[in-house]
C-alpha cells in the first residue's frame, strides 16, 4: 500500500500455469493486470491485481510470438504487451491476450539491431525505448518499430554506459 506495508503474494515456483519460472520483469496496465516475463519459463503470464492467474503466452523458439529468455516487459496506453526477447535479440509487441503484433530488431552492432536487450518501455507516444545491453546503449523506435535514435557507448564517462539493464 502508499505506506509501504505487506499486501500479498503471488506465483509459487514451476512451469505449469500460474507457477513462474525465473520471473524477471513486471508491468501493469490501465486496469492493473500484471504481466510477468518468465526468464527460464520463456513466456510472459497474466494475473489480476489480486495476483489470481489469468493467462500466459510464448514458448521457447525463435519464430514469431516465440521467446528465448525474456526480460523486461512493459504495457503501452492501448493495453499492448512489449517484451524484450534477450534471448532471441530482439523485441516483441503483443496484444493483451497474447497475439503477437509486431517485432522490433535482430541481433546486430549497428543502430536498430540488438546485443541482448534486457528492458523495453513504452512512452505515452508510444516511443519505444530499448536498454541494448551488450551493445551499451539506449534506442528509441517508433510505435511502427522503426529507429528513430541511440545513444551511449561503452565507458565510464559521460553520456556512456557498462552494459544497462533497464529503463
Amino acid at each position: 500500500d502508499p505506506l509501504g506495508n505487506f499486501l500479498f503474494q503471488f506465483g509459487d515456483i514451476g512451469t505449469t500455469a500460474g507457477r513462474l519460472e525465473h520471473p524477471y520483469g513486471i508491468a501493469a496496465d490501465q486496469s492493473l493486470r500484471l504481466y510477468v516475463s518468465e526468464m527460464l519459463g520463456h513466456r510472459i503470464s497474466r494475473f489480476t491485481d489480486k495476483g489470481v492467474f489469468e493467462s500466459s503466452f510464448g514458448s521457447f523458439g525463435i519464430r514469431d510470438g516465440e521467446l528465448n529468455q525474456p526480460t523486461g516487459v512493459d504495457v503501452d496506453i492501448d493495453g499492448a504487451v512489449w517484451g524484450a526477447d534477450t534471448g532471441n535479440d530482439r523485441i516483441q509487441k503483443f496484444s493483451r491476450d497474447g497475439e503477437q503484433l509486431l517485432t522490433v530488431g535482430a541481433y546486430g552492432i549497428n543502430v536498430g539491431y540488438f546485443d541482448k536487450p534486457l528492458d523495453v518501455a513504452v512512452d505515452r507516444q508510444r516511443r519505444i525505448w530499448v536498454a541494448d545491453t551488450e551493445n551499451h546503449r539506449i534506442q528509441r523506435f517508433n510505435s511502427y518499430g522503426q529507429f528513430e535514435l541511440a545513444f551511449g557507448r561503452k565507458g565510464a564517462y559521460t553520456s556512456e554506459f557498462n552494459r544497462p539493464t533497464s529503463i
